[in-house]
């Protein structure tokens, strides 16, 4: 051995204890507990508790930290664990020493589904996907989840995701989304059900949701603690041939921590700058083996609470309410908005306001005016100041200042798992995963808006008013309950050393609560308000113009209760067989092929909605539906041509190909009406989608990867249930026939909304890349890809019911207009044709969306000798293009750039310092600028207005945020207690403020957080 070998080799047999040989020379094995932490620390800590010499060099094991290691064990046994995955083994000496090496060079591992590889603790259903593979798939890790500092997944997405276009999500505006604190995650702006979501490679029952109609909502992730995901796989082409029907936009995979043993246990709290807002979580997680490794058992649970964020508190919705003051003056007198004032507008028009002779007579010179809440100066001298302005201040209740920013939410979330293995070829498992996601908000239960006549006495004015108050009185709460859960149980089988096989079932479901409760003025509050009299015989004048806090009493002693409850369920039911194996093991690696057969069911019970006011009760009955998918599934991954091939352009190449047939079955109820429910009728649509993909590398350090993919979206519950009338009174003017009314010359059948007929929207993607570097290593990987999604056959809800258009283009659809034959006196009288007697206005499969988006991602780990290692990343996503057409006959729209659009930039960048004790991270979050309007809004408008786009609150200048993390981790021994890790953060640390945004009802952009700068500290203790 060379004195230079010698000289670098770290001669780690430490204690002074002689050599002593281990179980295999008959040393009985001792007990060990090895925290986790570097490698370098744990080899020596294993020498030092076994007596052994262990030999390692410093540049092979430094960069790499492991878990813990419990047990009775000897040294090998102990080697074992610690070098598990880490690409290095080691050899026993002649003297009985151990030396750490870097292991052969050995073939990659087979692409089969990650649950089915013996050892490996999971239970992903799913090939584990890299950043590497023949798609564009970006991992992110749990350390990066951990030092996010994120509330839930779906910031931790919104934030890290440049594809997420995700703007205007239901958690974003409690007030309008019942408080719901439900994630949505919408890829490349096709929308949140063109996104698949999936847990541990396997659908989560979807939350259900009817508004009349049944529909069938993305699935819910923020259950999920993120302490216990183990990564997140997403792929952002379309991705139908592997996943399934409704992956058109792509997929997300969340795979849960499942290899664990020891306990931990970590709580946090969290607040913003300003002393508001807080937020606290704990988790704690066990795992164990009570049987030596026969058996294992993990259960994981976490309760998270965040303190809402009410509008009064920041400075978004009074400026925006200033600004739309100053630029559209005009639009006051017609529609004054509440503030905290009593507002008075003539009832009438715009005729200027004039006081009664008794306060002075004379004219206001305005229409509108205002007295300020409380105010004791003189009622004329104050209506005559305010003449012709209005207050910029938000109203004192759950409209205006009250309204939330962010909701009170409480999360709790269990997470259960047992492996047991019967011998050597067939192991079983049981998996629960259940949450409880509530969020709650002040509700406003409708403005108080009231008429005060001229003839009121109590009226200062001698025209007719109208007027709007706060109304703080009648607020009351408006919330989401959302129960998710999942119970699945499996065998795996092991046919033969390279063949497993695994079956499943499944069974889940979500519970939605939603409502709204408070209170609301009695019916002859109007009245008396409006007559300037009691509202009850013996009670006081009801006066908004007189003593407020009196006036306040007596209204509060007017009051009935008020509420409204929705409630619906859903049941999942999924059985899958998986097969999956080594086809044979080809000189350029192992051929792999992986083939499924699946059933799944999703079924909406029959929701309940109740009305509550005062004493009396109603309630009804909203309609539910099932769907039950049958799939088949193969994948077949085929190297080609070996990467150690020297002088080939096509070296590494290697091949995949998969295959899904998916039978889409649809129970609903045959029509609309409640009373009819006991009808139902079925439809059924297939789909056969592939994914085909190659990598190779055409020289060393340089890959080129390709794919091309093909996916389905089933119509959903609503869209198949149609709305079958009569028109029995003019309705649209007939085209064919001046002068005329459709429905006006006869009974006309008619149908809009769905039909049963509807084809499955279709998409496919084109994506191509380059990765330089794909290993790393000691050089930056740096990858681009370009992806290309084209849909056909969206199904168009603008247009049902749309009468002028389907008359206006009767050529087009003469198959959806019946008429009567022409009678000859139409014709003398210029009529065309003849009358119509059936009208189909249904919906349609006539539009199309394309989408180009190009990604981008570098990454550069190096470390510096005595500083320690430093990682630097970003990714970025240019997205150029998001154009929709309705029909062929309506103009082509570019969404890029709006509200309800994609941004067409976005990125996010990092840097990471760390040693064996501490990390410091900053995280870095840039979003492109956008135009605050909907471009839905002017669906016949190539061009929107300049005037419109110039207005101030329009257009929304860039934003970046940054984000700062710290990290120490403190090793204990001699105790039950192994280590302490404490992490403290700041969130925003140049505390900037989400721009303000007109379109928003809060006032900001949503891709801001309201809170602004926030710190966060947590304290986790490892047994």
């Amino acid at each position: 051995m060379g004195i230079r070998f010698l000289a670098t080799m770290s001669l780690a047999i430490v204690g002074s204890l002689p050599e002593r040989v281990d179980a295999q020379s008959g040393l009985p094995p001792v007990s060990l507990t090895i925290p986790a932490g570097p490698l370098s620390r744990s080899l020596t800590e294993l020498s030092k508790r076994t007596g052994v010499g262990i030999l390692f060099a410093p540049a092979i094991v430094e960069p790499r930290r492991v878990g813990r290691v419990a047990g009775r064990m000897n040294v090998e046994e102990g080697l074992r664990q610690l070098l598990a995955n880490s690409g290095l083994t080691y050899r026993r000496t002649a003297v009985g020493s151990y030396i750490i090496e870097r292991a052969p060079e050995q073939p990659s591992e087979p692409a089969v589904p990650e649950v089915l590889v013996i050892g490996r603790k999971t239970q992903n259903t799913d090939i584990r996907r890299s950043p590497n593979d023949m798609q564009p798939y970006r991992v992110f890790a749990a350390d990066e989840m951990a030092t996010s500092q994120s509330d839930n997944p779906d910031q931790f997405l919104r934030t890290r995701l440049t594809n997420n276009s995700s703007l205007q999500g239901p958690g974003r505006d409690p007030a309008a989304h019942s408080a719901s604190n439900r994630s949505e995650i919408n890829l490349n702006g096709l929308g949140a059900n063109q996104t698949l979501i999936l847990v541990d490679g396997g659908r989560m029952p979807v939350v259900p949701y009817i508004t009349g109609v049944p529909v069938l909502l993305q699935s819910d992730l923020n259950g999920i603690p993120l302490a216990a995901i183990a990564r997140i796989e997403t792929l952002t082409a379309t991705a139908g041939g592997i996943y399934g029907p409704g992956a058109i936009g792509g997929m997300v995979n969340v795979v849960l921590k499942r290899d664990y043993r020891g306990a931990d246990v970590a709580v946090s709290y969290g607040t913003s700058a300003r002393s508001d807002s807080p937020r606290r979580r704990i988790d704690a997680r066990i795992g164990f083996t009570p049987d030596g490794g026969r058996t294992d058992a993990m259960i994981t649970v976490s309760q998270t609470d965040t303190h809402g964020l009410e509008a009064g508190r920041r400075d978004y919705a009074r400026t925006v309410r200033q600004i739309q003051l100053a630029q559209n003056p005009s639009a006051i007198p017609r529609n004054p908005p509440l503030t905290n004032a009593v507002t008075i507008r003539n009832l009438l028009g715009t005729a200027a306001l004039s006081l009664k002779p008794a306060l002075g007579g004379g004219s206001l010179g305005s229409s509108f005016t205002y007295l300020p809440i409380g105010s004791n100066a003189d009622i004329a001298s104050v209506l005559r100041t305010n003449a012709g302005t209005v207050p910029g201040t938000l109203a004192q209740d759950a409209s205006g200042a009250r309204r939330n920013l962010i909701s009170d939410t409480h999360v709790t979330s269990i997470l259960a798992n047992i492996r047991h293995r019967f011998g050597d070829r067939v192991e079983g498992f049981v998996d629960f995963l259940g949450s409880q996601n509530n969020g709650r908000a002040n509700a406003s239960n409708g403005a108080a808006q009231f008429t005060v006549l001229r003839s009121a006495a109590t009226n200062p004015l001698q025209q007719d008013l109208s007027i709007t108050f706060p109304a703080s009185l009648t607020d009351g709460d408006t919330f989401t309950h959302l129960r998710t859960y999942r119970a699945s149980a499996g065998l795996i089988l092991s046919l033969s050393p390279c063949w497993k096989l695994e079956a499943t079932y499944s069974v889940g479901g979500v519970d939605l609560q939603t409502g709204q409760t408070g209170t609301m003025l009695n019916n002859t509050v109007i009245t008396a308000i409006a007559r300037g009299q009691p509202a009850t015989a013996g009670g006081a004048v009801l006066n908004p113009f007189g003593d407020w806090s009196s006036f306040l009493d007596t209204l509060a002693s007017n009051r009935v209760t008020t509420g409204q409850f929705r409630s619906v369920a859903s049941d999942f039911r999924d059985a899958q067989l998986r097969l999956a194996g080594t086809v044979i093991s080809a000189p350029a690696g192992p051929i792999t092929l992986t083939l499924l057969g699946e059933r799944r069911t999703d079924a909406i019970r029959d929701a309940t909605n109740r009305f509550i006011v005062g004493p009396q009760e109603l309630s009804a009955t909203g309609i539910g539906f099932s769907q039950t998918i049958t799939s088949a599934y193969a994948e077949l991954r085929t190297p080609l041509i070996s990467t150690k091939r020297a002088a080939s352009l096509l070296r590494g190449l290697e091949l995949q190909l998969a295959l899904r047939f998916d039978e889409n079955g649809s129970r609903i109820p045959s029509s609309e009406y409640i009373e009819q429910t006991s009808d139902f009728v079925s439809t059924n649509n297939h789909a056969l989608a592939y994914t085909a993909g190659l990598r190779f590398y055409p020289r060393p350090g340089l890959m080129i990867r390709a794919s091309a993919s093909t996916g389905t979206l089933p119509p959903l519950g609503f869209q198949l249930l149609g709305s079958d009338r009569v028109l029995t009174a003019p309705t649209a003017p007939d085209p064919k026939r001046p002068g005329r009314f459709v429905g006006g010359e006869g009974v006309v059948s008619y149908r809009s909304a769905g039909r049963l007929d509807l084809k499955p929207e279709r998409g496919r993607s084109l994506a191509l890349g380059i990765v330089v570097n794909p290993e790393g290593g000691t050089r930056p990987r740096i990858s681009v890809d370009y992806t290309h999604i084209w849909k056909k056959d969206e199904i168009l809800i603008d247009r049902g019911g749309d009468l002028p258009y389907f008359l206006a283009n009767e050529s087009i659809y003469s198959d959806r207009i019946i008429r009567a034959p022409l009678t000859e006196r139409d014709r003398m009288v210029g009529m065309t044709a003849g009358i119509i007697t059936s009208l189909d206005a249904s919906y349609l499969n006539a539009g199309s969306t394309s989408s180009e988006t190009v990604d981008m991602s570098a990454d550069f780990g190096f470390s510096v000798e005595h500083v320690g290692r430093f990682h630097w990343y970003g990714t970025a996503t240019w997205q150029p293009r998001l154009s929709r057409r309705m029909t062929q006959l309506d103009p082509k729209l570019s969404f890029v750039g709006f509200s309800d659009g994609p941004l067409r930039w976005r990125a996010n960048t990092g840097i990471e310092w760390r040693n064996y004790v501490a990390s410091v991270g900053l995280n870095g979050q840039y979003y492109g600028g956008y135009r605050a309007i909907n471009r839905s809004d002017f669906p016949a408008t190539v061009q929107i207005d300049e005037t419109i786009l110039v207005q101030k609150g329009v257009q929304i200048a860039p934003q970046f945020y940054l984000d700062l993390v710290a990290t120490y981790r403190l090793r204990l021994s001699g105790s039950m207690l192994n280590s302490i890790v404490l992490r403290g953060g700041m969130q925003n640390v140049m505390d900037h403020r989400p721009p303000y945004a007109r379109d928003t009802p809060l006032g900001y952009s949503y891709l801001g957080d309201p809170r602004r700068r926030r710190f966060e500290l947590s304290l986790a203790a490892q047994f």
